[in-house]
């Protein structure tokens, strides 16, 4: 089975009004812990270094490899993940795309947050 169709966006998963702001991803149904619960190709035609990407895009942008300068605009629901310090979530990338996977167990409508890092902040954006 080809990976998008297995994991791109996993039907447990909705989007609805966050209580951060905006929106946010939301479970529909309890997910165990360790589950690929979205895996988003992205736009290799977007690929930059931090300092060429647009400041409207730099909130939307994800490390392509993780931890690297040089960034990627992912599809699906990659950008709609808010941001906790103590997150139930975690990304990880691949020569194809970003992968959302769960830290724990998530309860039915509880939202989903993956960290940010610490270099994000940088970008004088605020924590909510």
């Amino acid at each position: 089975m080809n990976i998008f169709e297995e994991y791109f966006i996993d039907h447990n998963l909705t989007v609805r009004k966050s209580e951060k702001g905006g929106l946010g991803v939301f479970a529909v149904a309890d997910i165990d812990p360790f589950t690929v619960i979205e895996y988003s190709p992205f736009s290799s035609m977007f690929k930059r270094e931090w300092k060429d990407v647009p400041d409207p895009m730099k909130p939307m942008v994800f490390a392509h490899p993780k931890g690297s300068n040089t960034y990627v605009l992912g599809l699906g629901y990659l950008s709609l993940y808010n941001h906790a310090d103590k997150n139930n979530c975690d990304w990880s990338t691949t020569d194809m795309g970003i992968y959302i996977f769960t830290l724990r167990k998530i309860d039915r409508d509880e939202e989903l947050y993956i960290n940010y890092g610490v270099g994000y902040w940088n970008g004088g954006w605020n924590k909510l």
